[in-house]
């Protein structure tokens, strides 16, 4: 029998109109629109696959429909029991004899995220979400969502974890600092994470390996990753929770990042190898004035604040979320800015510069405000001091001297930004975590939808909200065991930079 909530339109094999949409209820309408949000969203996040409730899931996820803006989810944590025993006939005389049980807790705050378009009927095919669906409006959002998701958790790995959990590798990533490190996260107490299921439906644990493509380029040079490699023999028919062409290896899986340049007008690359597309053309140095690395490219908008092309570099006040903003510990880095080998001036040469806040007579450029970056020194031809917020120019900076055949200062817009060392050599994160590295909360609203209507309904604005938060999870003594984070050289090929 037919349920009497619902009028089923007659569907026919040509496509999908606006019209057969109108013949469904508005809240089945808004039933499929969160379907399709939830799909995308999932599909955009990388660490979509990795969550689970259980402790030996990567990511540990909980949800709190109570929850709402600034509000905790708690996890309860303890420590094992490690008293000596009591032998023959000793007795429990007093409390001494009694094991204290030792607990703690993690807080995980979560807030709101939200997100809007805007659109006119004119641009329907047929007014109201009906016309939100053929316009992959849900798809739209939901692929922002995941976005947002992804960006915030590995932020909150590079940023967030303890000191004791980050090393800095003068080499590019290799399968003896994975091994080695994986080991010490043993002793920390880390376990594999549950990622697979053999044929007989045992679990499958690993440690695994977080890259992006760039980074990983070292690591399939390096001969000791090569060679284990043609003596492993993946489990036949093993189901694991992703793939992505690493075959796993004595205990670990690798699962690599694309961290595409998509042609949006946003940041690019990703908090693991920040890069950014030059927005305004730099054709010299001054040393009296202002020197800025504008991100955005050519989509470049001064006065557009909700875009931040720059927030994955460095010394950036990075809103994790409401009401916190990271505090960025005052210093320097380097950017290396690449033109294209079809550049008018300078085609496939590189500039070599160093980041950092500029002062004078009162005024005060930041290192890095999300959308520009401030030249603090140049490497040059000729070596010249700074006047006011001007660069000074040196003939060499860091450990690379000027070489007119490879350097420049002239760069189009377009220009590639990337970040590099002392020896413009590129740097990059990467990520080793076990069972619970981290955890996500959901709270009252998950993927939600609001409409406003404007000018007797013509325009229409579409928010999105969710209410979630994310932690590295840490044991009763403010340790993270489940987490190393590498900062280590790497490659990126077809480009003049040198390499480790």
């Amino acid at each position: 029998m037919s349920n009497p909530a619902y009028t089923y339109p007659t569907y026919t094999a040509s496509p999908v109109t606006g019209d057969q949409l109108a013949a469904v209820t508005p809240e089945a309408v808004r039933k499929l629109w969160k379907a399709g949000v939830d799909t995308f969203e999932e599909t955009s996040d990388f660490f979509a696959e990795m969550e689970g409730s259980s402790p030996l899931s990567l990511i540990q996820t909980e949800t709190d429909t109570s929850k709402g803006a600034g509000q905790s989810i708690t996890f309860t944590v303890d420590s094992g029991l490690y008293g000596e025993a009591h032998l023959g006939e000793d007795l429990f005389i007093d409390s001494s004899h009694y094991e204290e049980l030792r607990l703690g807790t993690n807080d995980l705050t979560v807030d709101w995220f939200r997100h809007s378009v805007r659109f006119t009927e004119r641009t329907e095919e047929k007014m109201g979400m009906r016309g939100e669906l053929i316009d992959r409006v849900p798809e739209k959002l939901g692929d922002w969502a995941g976005r947002l998701k992804t960006e915030k958790m590995f932020m909150m790995f590079r940023e967030q974890t303890p000191a004791e959990n980050q090393i800095s590798l003068d080499t590019g990533l290799n399968w003896n600092t994975i091994v080695t490190n994986a080991q010490v996260m043993k002793r920390w107490g880390a376990a594999p994470a549950d990622v697979a299921r053999d044929p007989a439906g045992k679990t499958v644990r690993a440690y695994t390996v977080i890259a992006t493509t760039d980074a990983l380029t070292s690591l399939k040079l390096d001969s000791d990753y090569r060679d284990i490699l043609k003596s492993t023999k993946d489990p036949a028919g093993a189901k694991y929770i992703f793939s992505g062409g690493y075959t796993p290896m004595d205990g670990h899986i690798i699962k690599e990042y694309e961290a595409i340049e998509h042609d949006g007008y946003g940041a690019i690359g990703s908090p693991l190898n920040p890069m950014a597309r030059l927005g305004v053309a730099i054709p010299s140095i001054s040393n009296s004035a202002l020197n800025q690395i504008s991100g955005g490219g050519s989509d470049l908008d001064p006065s557009n604040n909700l875009i931040k092309p720059m927030k994955f570099f460095p010394q950036y006040a990075y809103k994790v979320q409401a009401g916190v903003t990271l505090s960025p510990t005052p210093g320097s880095f380097y950017v290396a800015i690449i033109n294209p080998p079809n550049a008018a001036t300078d085609p496939n040469k590189y500039g070599f510069y160093q980041v950092a806040a500029v002062t004078s007579g009162g005024t005060t450029a930041l290192a890095n405000d999300g959308v520009h970056l401030t030249i603090q020194i140049a490497l040059a031809a000729t070596a010249a001091s700074a006047t006011g917020l001007g660069a000074a120019t040196v003939t060499t900076l860091g450990t690379v001297t000027w070489d007119s055949s490879v350097h420049s200062t002239n760069h189009p817009q377009n220009a590639l930004v990337v970040l590099v060392g002392s020896d413009a050599v590129p740097r990059f994160k990467s990520l080793i975590i076990g069972a619970s590295a981290a955890r996500r909360g959901y709270g009252k609203v998950r993927n939600g939808r609001a409409v406003q209507e404007h000018e007797g309904g013509f325009v229409r604005d579409v928010f999105f909200k969710t209410v979630f938060g994310q932690a590295v999870r840490q044991n009763r003594l403010g340790r993270a065991p489940g987490v190393l984070v590498i900062d280590h050289k790497g490659v990126y090929a077809g480009t003049p930079l040198p390499t480790p």
